[in-house]
């Protein structure tokens, strides 16, 4: 794809945290017609981002805000991405049935790729183990890098949110009992719990902040590296651009006092 290809169909919103008001400001990327579904975004480096869409991947150039440097097409549609160390691991979901990781170097190359019976729509990797989420409650499937079967993870709640807290932790989001759990790899020991409503995804600041996201609302809650919880953002702390309070949010990531996230949208919005 040409470095001058517009990004025409998917919204990235930022967020630049305010520390004199304690806010979060929310600015959006053009252009903002989306086409397609954005189920995901995560840090790539030097001012890029990975974004999961249906059916391909985007490296953006955020100097450059009309830059698609790279576009890489699935049969699926790519859920998750998440960087790790010197590589890229990418969820697709193939279909209801069936989903399929696929491990990447830094130069885009293929280095591994299995499937794995069943949906997951997120992964956490941490200690070089790949761990796949549920939206029903059961089991953790639990994979090496090599995509070689490691014993499962003991789990009786769902994990539609999942991601990677070393050292040997995971912190899963379960939307159906409204709760986030923190919890050890290797002894299956819940570190801690907290309370959020409807939460549909997390991920983890340099801090070791959780930021939630709630299904179908427009709010964030804060929870500190002890479990405790330590904000709740409603629509009166996040200033968001024009008609961006409406669609369905998915995945996100944070760089220090950044975050970024995609939106399902499919209408046409202003420019900020």
């Amino acid at each position: 794809m040409n470095s001058s290809d517009l990004l025409s169909d998917y919204q990235i919103y930022r967020s630049d945290h305010v520390k004199e008001r304690s806010v979060i400001q929310l600015g959006s990327y053009k252009s903002l017609h989306t086409s397609s579904l954005c189920y995901d975004v995560a840090w790539h480096s030097d001012d890029r981002i990975l974004v999961a869409k249906k059916g391909k991947m985007d490296l953006i150039n955020l100097n450059n805000r009309s830059c698609v440097e790279r576009s890489i097409s699935f049969a699926g549609d790519l859920f998750t991405i998440v960087p790790y160390k010197d590589w890229i691991v990418l969820c697709i979901n193939l279909n209801d049935l069936k989903t399929e990781i696929v491990v990447y170097g830094k130069e885009f190359n293929i280095l591994k790729s299995w499937q794995v019976e069943g949906f997951s729509c997120d992964i956490a990797v941490v200690d070089n183990k790949v761990v796949l989420s549920r939206q029903n409650p059961g089991n953790l499937k639990v994979f090496s890098l090599k995509g070689e079967s490691l014993p499962d993870i003991i789990w009786n709640g769902s994990s539609v949110g999942i991601v990677g807290c070393p050292p040997d932790s995971v912190i899963l989001a379960d939307r159906e009992y409204g709760k986030i759990y923190k919890k050890q790899l290797t002894s299956g020991n819940i570190l801690w719990s907290a309370d959020v409503e409807r939460p549909f995804f997390v991920c983890v600041d340099s801090n070791g902040i959780t930021w939630v996201r709630s299904n179908d609302t427009d709010c964030f809650t804060l929870i500190d590296p002890n479990g405790m919880l330590t904000k709740f953002l409603t629509t009166l702390d996040v200033l968001l651009p024009y008609a961006t309070l409406s669609g369905g949010y998915s995945g996100g990531c944070l760089l220090t006092k950044s975050f970024f996230q995609g939106c399902h949208r499919h209408t046409q919005l202003c420019n900020d």
